[in-house]
This record gives structure tokens, sequence and C-alpha cells, in this order.
């Protein structure tokens, strides 16, 4: 079954939701995009009400549909709507999101503590310090004019 047929089916009120998922296990393509096109919006808001960025939320919901297709022959029919399945994955890719944020903040402020505390240089000189000495001595008089003109020296 084609795209246009799966789309006319359901428009017709052949299909239901039921059957697109039937369809969409055994592999067709065409009924698993009826079913993005039915449930993409609801896991849209979903997940930006959750992450308050659009371009987030569009890549959190990009993924949804992505992991549920790959996933989608172990899905099993319980009588439980199709969106309660999408919106799992959604919410665990929401966490999984968050943990990456607060890693990266906690990353983010380690970093800085020890670029304030190393051992009590200057940040000018904690910089020269990771600078090849070639380097370093080359550009020691641009550094030395540049820290007078601007005052930080």
């Amino acid at each position: 079954m084609d795209l246009q047929d799966t789309e006319r089916l359901q428009s017709d009120g052949v299909l239901g939701e039921r059957e697109l998922v039937e369809l969409a296990i055994k592999g067709d393509r065409a009924a698993f995009t009826a079913l993005y096109d039915l449930h993409v919006s609801q896991v849209y808001r979903h997940v930006h009400y959750r992450v308050y960025s659009p371009a987030e939320a569009e890549d959190i919901t990009q993924e949804t549909f992505i992991k549920a297709w790959k996933a989608i022959e172990r899905f099993r029919i319980t009588g439980a709507p199709f969106v309660a399945w999408l919106l799992t994955i959604a919410h665990n890719l929401i966490l999984d999101y968050y943990k990456a944020v607060r890693r990266a903040a906690l990353l983010w402020e380690a970093a800085q503590e020890e670029f304030l505390t190393s051992a009590g240089q200057s940040p000018e000189a904690s910089i020269l310090d990771n600078v090849p000495m070639s380097l370093a001595q080359k550009n020691s008089t641009e550094v030395l004019i540049t820290s007078t003109t601007t005052g930080c020296g």
C-alpha cells in the first residue's frame, strides 16, 4: 500500500489508528507517515511545554518519531492509544535532554572555577601557560601592548 492509498483510506474513515499501527508494525512506511501526521502536533506541544525552546522541541519531536519508527516492530497493541507510546518516548528524551544540560552546566562551572583558581595566576598568565613557548614569545609584545592599551595591565 502506498502513501496515497493509506491517506485516502484514512480520510475515508476506512483505516483507523489501530489499522495504521498494525500496518506500520509490518513495515508500511505510508501507515507510519499517517501516524506521524496524526500525532506530530500533540507530541511537539507536549515537548515544547517542557523544554520551552522551539528548536529543542523540534529536535526532540523528530528524535521521538525516529526512535518510534526504529522500534515499531516491538510495539504491542494493548488498547492504549498509540500516542501514549510516543509521549513515553518523548518523555524519556526530555529527561535525557535535561541530564545533558545539567552535565554541561556542571562542566562549565568546574571549568570556570579551575580557571579562576589556577595557582593564583591572572587570566592572561593562565592563557600564556597553555600557549606553545615560541608563540608566547612572539606574541608577548602584542599581549603587553593590548593589556596596556585596554587598561588590563
